[in-house]
């Protein structure tokens, strides 16, 4: 692989993970939410029902 194209592969990999973790920081603010209401959310994502309140939010978007 070119160095050229490795370097743009790596600025756009960079590019959506900072993307995904500034939606993430945004849900945890609480001013919207990507489903229903946390229940849904929880079944659909992880298949258990459990809390996406910020403290349990935050560390993950680290």
């Amino acid at each position: 692989m070119k160095t050229t194209t490795r370097h743009r592969t790596g600025l756009a990999l960079a590019g959506l993970l900072a993307a995904d973790g500034l939606l993430h920081l945004y849900w945890a603010t609480g001013a919207t939410w990507p489903a229903a209401d946390s229940r849904s959310l929880s079944l659909a994502v992880l298949g258990i029902e459990t809390s996406f309140a910020p403290p349990a939010a935050l560390p993950l978007a680290r």
